[in-house]
């Protein structure tokens, strides 16, 4: 059983990565709890900290029931990831993180002066 944090900034290919070299893991970020029905994406920056916290608590199912997980974000900072640290640990699992660096785009439509934001406070590990 592992836990793997994909982090990097928007557009960097983090959910292609999760999807396609993890794919017998669960897969659980933030941005996939602002989708509706119609798999439109619809954020709301009002409740960007409780899609975390689920993600944070799916995580921890996940694990209890001794299943892998990915989960993929921006992680700008080291600290964002170190809940993730502590359940792998809590749960025996692998823990390892991987930064993506690639430049694809957002498909979400992310302003480059956000991006840039985030790539100004962005820590190397």
């Amino acid at each position: 059983m592992e836990m793997i944090v994909i982090r990097g900034l928007p557009g960097s290919g983090k959910s292609t990565r999760a999807v396609s070299e993890f794919p017998d893991h669960l897969h659980y970020e933030p941005d996939h709890l602002f989708c509706d029905t119609q798999g439109r994406y619809r954020f709301d920056a009002q409740l960007w900290n409780r899609a975390c916290q689920w993600v944070e608590i799916l995580t921890d199912f996940a694990l209890a029931r001794q299943e892998s997980v990915v989960v993929s974000d921006v992680f700008a900072t080291l600290a964002e990831i170190e809940p993730y640290r502590r359940l792998a640990e809590i749960h025996g699992a692998e823990f390892r993180i991987i930064t993506c660096e690639e430049r694809f785009g957002s498909v979400h439509r992310v302003p480059v002066t956000i991006i840039n934001e985030m790539r100004e406070k962005f820590e190397g590990e």
